[in-house]
């Protein structure tokens, strides 16, 4: 179990919840004794930077989407007694011109304050959350690939050195590049040339790095790697991706239409429609770092803001 500060020994109960631009996201946990007990983990694709790069803003329909998972995570967090509620977004609110109208909503109906984090602050968290998966005496990159953008994080176990953030997102890259269903050829190959250009323009020399993934794409990934027939984090953290297992199966979402997708054991309802320009993501990171596979980790921003005092 992990090592909390002295200062939350005496017990509470935190929820924290990522609003993502794919999905949203909020683990719960007990804080008591020096140690951190999880409650419950609960997840919904909500899409709610779908319309980002067609109009700039939060649609209509991904509010709608966004307020009843709200619901429910609200619904939730009564139940357990939750103590304290920590609300936080990334992406899709730093570009929403009507974020700060959809977060003054999330306050008057559920009294929660949402924080938007720095690009820096996204990278770092992700990184603190999957520190303790880099081996001892290793380079590692933490790369977390969400539904906006992908954040690059370079450290070792001694803590974070370096960080980048790219307009690499599984559902902003979707909207743009995928028309079809299934996908073209054309397509595919543009979507596959904007991912290594702008890794190719962000990184001219690629260092020798364990490779840790996270963000609901990996961890798609590696469930459907896995068969299972539900989230599973105790087989799926630290779980080894390989990159010819992404191969394998961006060659299986290319060849199907998103209705089929559907049916793949092990991929989350809901990821359908986008884990095909994910996984195309982290293979053309492989790619480009020479990254023979990822270790996986199910721990993100949340996790790591589980953990902090506030």
């Amino acid at each position: 179990m992990k090592t909390i500060p002295k200062a939350h020994q005496t017990g509470i109960r935190r929820a924290v919840i990522d609003l993502g631009s794919n999905s949203i996201k909020c683990s719960i946990a007990e804080i008591r004794a020096g140690e951190l007990r999880y409650l419950a983990e609960l997840s919904s694709v909500t899409a709610l930077g779908a319309d980002l790069e067609s109009q700039g803003s939060i649609g209509e329909k991904a509010v709608e989407r966004a307020f009843a998972a709200l619901t429910q995570i609200k619904k939730k967090c009564t139940e357990l007694r939750v103590d304290e509620i920590i609300c936080v977004g990334a992406e899709a609110l730093r570009r929403a011109s009507n974020a700060a109208d959809f977060m003054d909503r999330i306050r008057k109906e559920y009294g929660w304050e949402t924080r938007v984090l720095s690009a820096e602050n996204e990278a770092g968290l992700g990184f603190q959350a999957s520190a303790e998966l880099i081996p001892e005496g290793k380079n590692a990159l933490v790369i977390d690939s969400g539904g906006g953008s992908t954040e690059f994080s370079f450290g070792d176990a001694d803590g974070l050195q370096s960080w980048s953030s790219l307009p690499l997102g599984a559902l902003t890259l979707t909207k743009v590049f995928i028309k079809s269903d299934p996908v073209s050829p054309d397509e595919l190959k543009d979507l596959k040339s904007r991912i290594r250009n702008l890794l190719q323009e962000a990184f001219t020399k690629p260092k020798q790095v364990f490779a840790i993934a996270c963000g609901g794409t990996a961890t798609n990934l590696a469930s459907v790697a896995l068969a299972l027939d539900g989230f599973d984090s105790h087989k799926t953290h630290g779980f080894s991706l390989s990159s010819e297992e992404i191969k394998h199966q961006i060659e299986l979402y290319s060849r199907l239409k998103i209705a089929q997708r559907a049916q793949i054991r092990g991929l989350q309802p809901g990821r359908e429609e986008v884990i095909l320009a994910g996984a195309l993501i982290l293979r053309e990171i492989a790619h480009h770092f020479g990254i023979e596979s990822f270790c996986v980790s199910t721990r993100g921003i949340r996790h790591a803001l589980l953990n902090q005092e506030k």
